[in-house]
C-alpha cells in the first residue's frame, strides 16, 4: 500500500532554500564552505558554524 504525500518540485525546493538563505543572511549569518566541501553557516554572535537546518532553527527560535 502506497500513500501519497505532498510532493515538492525542484523549483519549490530551490525557492524555499533561497528564502531560508535570505532569512539567515538578514540575521547576519554568513554562508561558508568548509575544507571538506560542506556548506555551513557562521553565527555572527558566537563564531560557531552550524549546518543549514540548525542555523535556521536558531534564527527562528531566537536562541542566540
Amino acid at each position: 500500500h502506497w500513500e501519497t504525500g505532498r510532493q515538492r518540485s525542484l523549483a519549490g525546493d530551490a525557492r524555499h532554500e533561497q528564502e531560508d538563505r535570505c532569512e539567515l543572511e538578514a540575521a547576519g549569518w554568513e554562508l561558508l564552505k568548509r575544507s571538506d566541501g560542506e556548506d555551513v553557516w557562521l553565527d555572527p554572535d558566537n563564531g560557531f558554524m552550524y549546518q543549514h537546518a540548525v542555523a535556521l532553527a536558531i534564527v527562528r527560535e531566537g536562541n542566540r
